[in-house]
């Protein structure tokens, strides 16, 4: 029985960022709104790739440790509205005592495609086109038996979309940081698609 198609080909991962200079009213009045400075198209790439890399590592660790504590590791760091689709995989996972042996290796990430959401504020969509050597890696069933199926192993391209979010308030306004009063700001997962392209 093959329960999925790849560990990472789901994964998400986040990097908590600032988004840029915040606008206030004075120097001595909080902020009550917020106009980031867009990212730059290269930045954005490069903080996309650094936060699926980050959750590449902590995807592996969770799946090797038979799912338990994915909820409060990974579901943080995963775009609201991909958090339904997504957590039924791992919550399957842990609920059916499966386990991964083996990594998957992230041989290389290439920008693919940058937008910039003019109807939210501070929100921009990376894609990234993904090369995972996924060779050594077997999903066990509590019984042994390896649920990945033929075929699924090897070196694989996955084009991973990455979302930037800023965390709001009821208000839409960005909630405050300790470190940072312009707020919070994350680069969630949205989306993969795995292409049986070798790479």
């Amino acid at each position: 029985m093959m329960r999925r198609a790849r560990v990472l080909g789901v994964a998400v991962v986040a990097v908590m960022l600032t988004a840029g200079a915040c606008q206030t009213a004075g120097p001595a009045s909080p902020p009550t709104t917020r106009t980031p400075t867009p990212f730059r198209n290269d930045i954005a790439f490069a903080d996309a790739e650094a936060a699926y890399r980050n959750y590449a590592e902590v995807a592996d660790q969770v799946s090797q440790d038979y799912y338990r504590g994915w909820q409060e590791k990974l579901e943080p760091l995963v775009s609201e509205e991909s958090v339904p689709n997504w957590g039924e995989f791992f919550s399957e996972g842990e609920a059916g005592g499966y386990h991964i042996v083996g990594s998957d290796v992230i041989d290389s990430v290439e920008a693919r495609q940058y937008k910039e959401d003019d109807r939210t504020t501070g929100r921009e969509t990376v894609e990234l086109r993904v090369c995972i050597d996924s060779t050594d890696v077997q999903e066990l069933s509590p019984d042994g038996a390896d649920t990945l199926g033929e075929g699924t192993a090897g070196r694989f391209f996955h084009v991973v979309t990455m979302k930037h979010e800023p965390e709001l308030g009821g208000n839409g306004v960005p909630l405050p940081d300790a470190d940072d009063p312009c707020g919070q700001s994350w680069w969630r997962w949205a989306g993969a698609t795995t292409w049986y392209e070798t790479c």
